[in-house]
């Protein structure tokens, strides 16, 4: 299940072709991409053609999304997140450096520049995400209830 480590937001279960995926932690993929994905600023090149809906179903067009918003981490600072179509949780102590980068591809997870590109641009709302009218009901509830750890 997605879970809020404040003010991070990770996945519990892998999200992409051949994951667990997960439903709250689908969501919680769709919602960032769909959500920076409105700022022209995000990216360079083509976007994915197929719209992202958010509700918790993993898609071949989520993976294109997926490899989106890695591709355009990875145009900004070269070599930075693994451009795998896949986001993985990431693991330890949100306070230890090492929680930013995995241990396999030494790059930083993508859930780590989902929330960063999030916080950059919607920090308000990155900081109490429950109370974002964009986000869906289920995660409302979970990040509501949710302990910070």
């Amino acid at each position: 299940m997605a879970q809020k480590f404040y003010p991070f937001y990770n996945v519990n279960q892998a999200v992409g072709k051949g994951c667990p995926n997960v439903a709250d932690d689908v969501m919680l993929v769709q919602f960032f991409i769909r959500e920076l994905a409105k700022d022209a600023s995000v990216g360079p090149g083509t976007r994915p053609a197929t719209p992202l809906a958010v509700d918790g179903t993993y898609t071949p067009a989520l993976g294109e999304w997926i490899l989106w918003v890695q591709k355009s981490s990875n145009a900004k600072n070269p070599g930075s997140t693994l451009a795998d179509g896949r986001v993985d949780p990431a693991r330890g102590m949100a306070n230890d450096p090492k929680f930013l980068k995995s241990a396999i591809s030494h790059t930083q997870y993508t859930i780590v520049t989902l929330n960063a590109s999030y916080r950059f641009r919607y920090k308000k709302s990155h900081d109490a995400l429950e109370n974002d009218p964009n986000l869906p009901g289920l995660l409302k509830q979970k990040f509501a209830v949710d302990d910070y750890a």
